[in-house]
């Protein structure tokens, strides 16, 4: 265990010590302790579960960082072909998404290829189409690389968007739409939409927040209320919603294996050891996935994971 949180410690403690030359250092130094560790030399193993969590982490960060628009093509007008991956979120004067970049029209060092198959963020001001995700469209858009203020307590866009793995942030000029295809998220749009429609109630709007984590259709002057009220953190998926889903379908997991096993009194340990972990992981993948695979989501899968393999493993 005391390795465990050691790796972790490593991969937290990105910002500190990442620079361009620290995955090699901090690889040389696990192998460094690795090979210590075979001379009987107690901490060894332990910086070496650090180091490695340091390396790891590091390399990720560095990863995403070569990942984001060149500079060259900062501030550059292109013409892609893209695919709305997330629900749209509209106020009065625009309408901003996650995109997948399909295509670039472009050729030679005026290309930006990097863009092709990863995620932008794009705004699309005064627009007179209805955007919905799985659309695709294609037309002119202003790049921009990531960033974003760095005012000390403030919220950090750019690490946001370094968590969302956009690589490139822009404005839609102009673009015709030339077709659909379905997307997750668009199945999470049509059950709030679902969710929306079915009832007259002034509150509905609350109802998507608190189901599927989906909070576009919230106003600025009710995340202004919530936080006078100190409820906001009633609209985030977190644990206790993974850990309600997880717990039911572990409960009807345990019910059928006892149904099967009167059936296969032979299998009947093996059915109760498996199968309630089983439908437990799988629910709470499936309504992580609903939630948009937020990181409180991810958490308490993780946790929920490793929860299970213990009861498994016994």
């Amino acid at each position: 265990m005391l390795y465990l949180w050691l790796f972790a410690a490593g991969i937290i403690h990105i910002p500190v010590y990442s620079f361009p030359w620290s995955v090699p250092l901090l690889a040389g130094a696990t192998l460094l302790c690795l090979v210590l560790s075979r001379w009987k030399i107690a901490v060894a193993p332990v910086f070496a579960c650090g180091f490695l969590g340091m390396a790891i982490g590091s390399w990720n960060l560095q990863r995403i960082c070569d990942a984001q628009l060149s500079p060259q093509f900062d501030q550059s007008i292109q013409r892609i072909t893209f695919t709305i991956i997330s629900i749209p979120r509209k106020n009065p004067t625009a309408q901003s998404f996650l995109a997948r970049v399909d295509a670039i029209d472009c050729a030679g060092d005026e290309c930006p290829i990097e863009l092709r198959r990863r995620r932008i963020r794009l705004s699309w001001y005064r627009a007179q189409e209805n955007l919905q995700a799985g659309q695709i469209w294609q037309g002119t858009v202003k790049l921009r690389r990531p960033r974003g203020l760095v005012n000390p307590h403030g919220f950090d866009y750019h690490a946001w968007l370094l968590a969302q793995d956009v690589v490139a942030t822009g404005s839609v000029r102009k673009a015709d739409q030339i077709g659909n295809r379905w997307t997750w998220a668009g199945y999470r749009a049509d059950l709030m939409d679902a969710l929306l429609s079915e009832s007259g109630s002034p509150y509905r709007r609350f109802w998507a927040a608190l189901l599927i984590g989906e909070q576009s259709e919230i106003s600025q002057q009710d995340w202004a209320r919530l936080q006078a009220t100190g409820t906001v953190h009633l609209l985030v998926i977190s644990g206790m919603h993974i850990a309600l889903v997880a717990g039911w379908c572990f409960f009807l997991g345990s019910m059928l294996g006892r149904v099967v096993g009167c059936c296969h009194r032979s299998s009947n340990a093996l059915i109760m050891q498996w199968l309630p972990p089983v439908l437990a992981c799988a629910g709470a993948a499936f309504y992580a996935a609903l939630a948009g695979f937020s990181i409180p989501t991810i958490r308490a899968l993780t946790a929920c994971l490793a929860l299970m393999l213990c009861r498994v493993w016994g």
